[in-house]
């Protein structure tokens, strides 16, 4: 089975981390690269076809600080409403659907 982390850049000139955590009985193997555009994140994803893909970063963005992100605060998260964030939100909503 194959595991996909993403820690996605706010800016696609950045670099985004991709990690791919591959599992053979109980043989494991990890693999890093670095991706910038949306395109290579997407291919890179159905190219190795993943049971699961977590991306770190927020999927959803309406423009305002839900509860569930103040909850989140408590535990150290960044508010979404930091400009940084929005851009990330922005950019991780897009990705997500796609």
């Amino acid at each position: 089975m194959k595991f996909v982390g993403v820690d996605l850049a706010g800016n696609p000139k950045n670099e985004t981390g991709f990690c791919v955590l591959d599992t053979v009985n109980s043989i494991k193997r990890v693999s890093t690269t670095l991706l910038h555009s949306d395109d290579e994140i997407i291919d890179k994803i159905m190219e190795i076809s993943p049971v699961v893909t977590a991306i770190d970063a927020p999927l959803t963005f309406n423009g305002v600080e839900r509860r569930c992100d103040r909850e989140l605060r408590r535990y150290g998260a960044l508010p979404v409403t930091l400009r940084g964030m929005e851009i990330l939100a922005i950019r991780g909503s897009e990705l997500a659907r796609k």
